[in-house]
């Protein structure tokens, strides 16, 4: 992941939750690389830029908001004492969890990473929303194909959500590696309707896309 990293490249974090990636980072590769985070929950954003502070790193800008495919003002539920598990707008998905939700601002986060040189790295975490994500990281994949690794839980997707992120992405990368706790495997960029519908089958994975 931390290859032939340079000066100056953009790792950018969405789905930041308490920073993992976003304090990990700077600690791999210190002032080399600028970190853009995004996180939506307030407590959880509160924990996140608390670490920020505490390491006093320069090179890292948090923001307390989603990203999505058009800017609004929508609910995210989420389970008290489980902080890797909430959801943007669907509530049955999580039980009963009224009590934790919260109004949280979600923008065409394009906006913002467009005003960057260029954008090297994007790590996508959502949740299951991240479909609505990848539409509006077009243009900045068009520009700088930039290497992404991503969640992916087709049996949490809604519709088509699931085919719509393989095809997105096969369209734009060349290699594909599946990323497991005990090896990575690269998939072949000519995979065949049985390795396709092998993928769609999967409970949960890490997908890392990559373009030479």
């Amino acid at each position: 992941m931390i290859k032939n990293i340079k000066d100056g490249d953009t790792f950018v974090d969405i789905g930041a939750n308490i920073g993992i990636y976003t304090n990990f980072i700077p600690q791999l590769v210190w002032e080399k690389w600028k970190v853009i985070a995004f996180e939506p929950i307030s407590k959880i954003y509160n924990q996140n830029m608390k670490s920020i502070q505490a390491n006093k790193y320069t090179n890292v800008t948090l923001y307390n908001l989603a990203c999505s495919n058009k800017k609004q003002e929508t609910k995210i539920y989420f389970k008290e004492g489980n902080i890797w598990w909430s959801h943007i707008g669907k509530q049955e998905i999580l039980g009963d969890v009224e009590e934790n939700s919260e109004i949280i601002k979600a923008i065409i986060w394009d906006d913002i990473l467009l005003k960057e040189n260029k954008i090297d790295f994007i790590k996508v975490d959502t949740e299951w929303y991240e479909w609505k994500v990848l539409q509006w990281i077009q243009k900045v994949i068009n520009r700088d194909k930039p290497k992404i690794i991503i969640e992916f839980a087709p049996h949490q997707y809604q519709w088509d959500d699931a085919k719509n992120i393989l095809k997105f992405l096969w369209k734009h990368y060349s290699k594909v590696y599946l990323i497991e706790y005990k090896k990575t495997l690269q998939i072949d960029g000519n995979f065949s309707k049985d390795q396709y519908k092998k993928l769609l089958d999967l409970e949960y994975v890490n997908l890392f896309f990559y373009h030479n």
